[in-house]
């Protein structure tokens, strides 16, 4: 059990994280876990992440007032970068890849708020009750102009007249058996300029042009509902590596 200052300033809330890892037992629940629970402040809002090893806590998380909001599929692939094949994929016509620029911002949080923010198959916590509804509008925004402002790896799709239509980002998360990783931050596509599965153009714009070693892991995360994106890691070879599930408790938001 953790408390999480930074999201509890930005949201406004009294937030902590309880970690089921693999491996949790009903004894642990009972002696441990149960007990800090029941110590939390009136106010705590409590998320519940669970690896999908250990799902049968899951009825324990409910009976304490839990309830399922969000999930995390995750991918973990090492690549090496002259073995990259072609990418599977065609640019529309008259359609560009290039590398982020900060005269970018904008158009890349206006393209996020409307694909994927205002996108109804998107599921967040964050557009659960426990929230405002203009939380997850807020928090895509500072996550992307973080990630952006510290060095994030970003390519940008401009359409016939060079306005920006897409972007692929990526963030350098440390390194995994000495070979470094990159985690996959967000990607979304204005609508007119989809098709022929663009967004692996953007990806392996990346690999060439900005991933500067001869290796590297790749880790990807969906949610278990966004079924043609986990298909799409399964089509190109990526590995699952685990999943989780995330559940809250606490006061739900006033409308």
């Amino acid at each position: 059990m953790a408390p999480l200052p930074w999201e509890s300033d930005f949201l406004q809330r009294n937030l902590w994280r309880l970690t089921l890892g693999a491996g949790t037992s009903e004894q642990t629940w009972a002696e441990d876990i149960l007990p800090k629970l029941n110590g939390l402040p009136e106010d705590a809002l409590v998320e519940a992440v669970v690896d999908a090893t250990c799902i049968s806590m899951v009825r324990l998380l409910e009976d304490q007032g839990f309830r399922l909001c969000d999930s995390k599929f995750q991918f973990l692939t090492r690549v090496k970068a002259d073995q990259l094949p072609p990418a599977p994929a065609t640019l529309p016509e008259g359609h560009s890849v290039r590398n982020y620029r900060e005269t970018d911002l904008q158009a890349i949080l206006d393209i996020t708020e409307k694909e994927l923010v205002q996108n109804p198959m998107l599921v967040t916590k964050f557009k659960s009750p426990w929230f405002p509804s203009e939380t997850p509008s807020r928090w895509y925004s500072a996550w992307m102009k973080d990630v952006l402002s510290r060095g994030a790896h970003c390519s940008v799709l401009l359409n016939q007249v060079e306005d920006v239509a897409g972007f692929f980002a990526y963030l350098r998360a440390g390194s995994r058996d000495n070979v470094p990783v990159f985690k996959g931050i967000l990607s979304a596509i204005s609508k007119p300029s989809r098709g022929n599965r663009v967004h692996l153009a953007l990806q392996d714009f990346l690999f060439r042009n900005q991933f500067e070693c001869s290796e590297f892991w790749l880790d990807n995360t969906t949610q278990i509902s966004n079924t043609p994106i986990f298909k799409n890691h399964f089509q190109s070879g990526r590995q699952p590596h685990s999943i989780q599930l995330i559940f809250l408790k606490g006061q739900q938001a006033k409308l």
